[in-house]
């Protein structure tokens, strides 16, 4: 539990005071409600009284509960580091899928002839896609997102939505190359719909570290909403007054077949290359901290071989005599 009661022998508190200098651990929380225990609300990193509590120990503590009981403390636990992961969802989610599409559509627009997308086709691209984004705040987390606290890393956001979003690049690089030699309002309409559904499909392939399967179930608004935007995306481009004002062409049940087939493979390429992106990245943090673990041990036989010779540890690394000591080997 993350919220513990302070020991304190005789119910004084000042035991708290104990400095970390003389092996001691400062109270990282405590929770009174009595002018006796003010003095450990103040040292504690985090005081937490109750609304009956007296003025005293409210004016001193960091956190008043309304309700006297510790779930409070405990469900806002949850419930912070179930938004701070599904904000990093957020920021993956639209990081992969802007990447990838400003790379792509940057080749395309340099090297096509001809314009590969209009942009009024992309804008009303962006503006289903991002539709699903305002339920991704009610998405359920995995368990392992709960049971400790994360922090920000945003090294690690920017290098896995890179990694991603040039597999994404790459993918509609390869999927333009496909309609060469069709019609260009058959061209235009396969490449929206494809663009919509990748950019649709990566949400859940970030939404965990391991493959889509093993993730929790999405939430119900968030599914709901990814399937509304699908179809409202695939059933513009049959409406007559909608494809005329957007220069869509209906397409036909094979042409949806393949933009589908060609999305399904897409979708699962990213999640094989997030998983194996991972593992390499706890391989290589791993060795990290072998090494460092490894130095530290090190520098501990040091230390004691140092105080045996009675000569610094700095020197001692070294193989050598410290500064100002005999060696027991050398002559008088």
């Amino acid at each position: 539990m993350p919220v513990q009661p302070v020991p304190a022998p005789q119910g004084r508190p000042h035991d708290n005071t104990l400095a970390p200098s003389a092996g001691n651990l400062v109270t990282p929380s405590t929770q009174g409600d009595g002018i006796n225990d003010a003095p450990s609300l103040k040292l504690a990193d985090v005081g937490i009284a109750v609304d009956s509590a007296t003025d005293v120990a409210k004016a001193n503590a960091d956190i008043i509960l309304l309700d006297k009981d510790l779930a409070v403390i405990i469900n806002g636990i949850s419930d912070g580091r179930a938004i701070f992961a599904n904000i990093n969802k957020y920021i993956k989610y639209t990081m992969v899928g802007n990447f990838g599409n400003f790379i792509a559509l940057t080749v395309l627009y340099l090297l096509a002839t001809n314009l590969p997308v209009l942009a009024v086709q992309l804008l009303l691209m962006s503006l289903l896609t991002d539709l699903p984004l305002v339920a991704i705040s009610t998405d359920s987390v995995d368990a392992a997102d709960l049971a400790q606290p994360s922090r920000y890393n945003a090294r690690s956001l920017l290098s896995i939505s890179m990694a991603l979003g040039t597999l994404t690049a790459l993918a509609e690089l390869a999927f333009f190359l496909t309609l060469q030699g069709k019609a260009r309002p058959v061209s235009d309409t396969s490449l929206y719909l494809f663009l919509s559904f990748t950019q649709l499909v990566v949400i859940f392939s970030i939404r965990n570290r391991d493959h889509f399967w093993k993730a929790v179930r999405p939430s119900k608004p968030l599914l709901g909403a990814m399937v509304l935007t699908g179809g409202v995306t695939l059933a513009v481009t049959y409406v007559p007054s909608v494809a005329h004002l957007f220069s869509f062409t209906a397409p036909s049940v094979p042409e949806v077949g393949f933009v589908i087939l060609a999305s399904i493979l897409y979708f699962l390429a990213l999640d094989v290359l997030k998983v194996l992106y991972y593992k390499w990245t706890d391989r290589k943090t791993s060795r990290a901290g072998a090494e460092s673990s490894g130095a530290k041990r090190d520098l501990d036989r040091a230390v004691v071989k140092s105080r045996e010779l009675g000569r610094p540890a700095t020197r001692a690394l070294d193989g050598g005599p410290g500064v100002g000591t005999t060696s027991p080997h050398s002559a008088p």
